[in-house]
Protein backbone atom coordinates (compact mmCIF):
# COMPACT_ATOMS: atom_id res chain seq x y z
CA UNK A 1 0.00 0.00 0.00
CA UNK A 2 2.91 2.25 0.95
CA UNK A 3 5.01 1.74 -2.29
CA UNK A 4 1.64 2.35 -4.87
CA UNK A 5 0.63 5.27 -2.18
CA UNK A 6 4.08 6.95 -3.68
CA UNK A 7 3.93 6.19 -7.33
CA UNK A 8 -0.12 7.40 -6.91
CA UNK A 9 0.37 10.61 -4.78
CA UNK A 10 3.99 11.78 -4.36
CA UNK A 11 3.40 15.56 -3.59
CA UNK A 12 0.15 15.04 -1.32
CA UNK A 13 0.61 16.61 2.10
CA UNK A 14 0.53 13.94 4.72
CA UNK A 15 0.45 15.03 8.17
CA UNK A 16 3.39 14.01 10.25
CA UNK A 17 3.56 14.12 14.08
CA UNK A 18 6.92 14.76 14.91
CA UNK A 19 8.74 14.80 18.44
CA UNK A 20 6.66 12.86 20.39
CA UNK A 21 3.47 14.30 19.11
CA UNK A 22 3.77 17.92 19.93
CA UNK A 23 4.26 18.95 16.76
CA UNK A 24 1.78 18.66 13.71
CA UNK A 25 3.68 19.10 10.13
CA UNK A 26 2.38 18.36 6.69
CA UNK A 27 5.33 16.90 4.36
CA UNK A 28 4.88 15.69 1.25
CA UNK A 29 4.31 11.87 0.59
CA UNK A 30 7.47 10.79 -1.40
CA UNK A 31 9.37 12.84 1.64
CA UNK A 32 7.44 10.81 4.64
CA UNK A 33 7.45 7.23 2.80
CA UNK A 34 11.52 8.13 1.56
CA UNK A 35 12.02 8.34 4.78
CA UNK A 36 10.44 4.95 6.18
CA UNK A 37 11.88 2.90 3.29
CA UNK A 38 15.50 4.21 4.20
CA UNK A 39 14.61 3.18 8.07
CA UNK A 40 13.41 0.28 7.04
CA UNK A 41 16.92 -1.02 5.18
CA UNK A 42 18.57 0.84 7.92
CA UNK A 43 17.05 -1.36 10.40
CA UNK A 44 17.01 -4.68 7.82
CA UNK A 45 20.75 -4.17 7.64
CA UNK A 46 21.90 -3.28 11.51
CA UNK A 47 19.11 -5.18 13.31
CA UNK A 48 17.89 -8.15 11.19
CA UNK A 49 19.17 -11.51 12.91
CA UNK A 50 17.94 -14.29 14.74
CA UNK A 51 17.04 -12.16 18.21
CA UNK A 52 14.95 -9.57 15.86
CA UNK A 53 10.92 -10.09 16.12
CA UNK A 54 10.20 -7.75 13.13
CA UNK A 55 11.18 -9.21 9.30
CA UNK A 56 12.48 -5.96 8.17
CA UNK A 57 12.84 -7.53 4.50
CA UNK A 58 9.27 -8.07 4.53
CA UNK A 59 7.96 -4.48 4.74
CA UNK A 60 11.18 -3.82 2.02
CA UNK A 61 9.64 -6.69 -0.15
CA UNK A 62 5.98 -5.59 0.69
CA UNK A 63 6.75 -1.82 -0.46
CA UNK A 64 8.64 -3.01 -3.85
CA UNK A 65 5.59 -5.36 -4.09
CA UNK A 66 3.50 -2.09 -3.77
CA UNK A 67 5.58 -0.65 -6.24
CA UNK A 68 5.60 -3.20 -8.98
CA UNK A 69 1.89 -4.06 -8.98
CA UNK A 70 0.39 -0.70 -8.58
CA UNK A 71 1.28 0.18 -12.56
CA UNK A 72 -0.47 -3.18 -14.28
CA UNK A 73 -3.65 -3.21 -11.47
CA UNK A 74 -4.74 0.49 -11.15
CA UNK A 75 -7.78 1.75 -12.95
CA UNK A 76 -6.51 3.40 -15.90
CA UNK A 77 -8.44 6.73 -15.09
CA UNK A 78 -5.99 7.48 -11.77
CA UNK A 79 -2.95 9.02 -13.07
CA UNK A 80 0.59 7.94 -11.80
CA UNK A 81 2.33 10.89 -9.97
CA UNK A 82 -0.39 12.97 -9.45
CA UNK A 83 1.61 16.17 -8.16
CA UNK A 84 -0.93 16.34 -5.57
CA UNK A 85 -3.94 17.66 -7.38
CA UNK A 86 -6.05 14.39 -6.27
CA UNK A 87 -8.14 16.14 -3.13
CA UNK A 88 -8.75 13.77 -0.77
CA UNK A 89 -11.77 11.88 0.27
CA UNK A 90 -12.23 14.85 3.00
CA UNK A 91 -11.77 17.17 1.07
CA UNK A 92 -14.89 19.99 0.14
CA UNK A 93 -14.19 19.77 -3.50
CA UNK A 94 -16.09 17.36 -5.55
CA UNK A 95 -13.58 15.04 -8.13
Amino acid sequence: MLGAYLLLHPKVKVLVMAFAWFIHIRLPAYIVLGGWIVLQIANAIWLAGPASNTAWWAHIGGFAAGLALIVPLRRKSLPLLDHGRYPGPWSSKKR
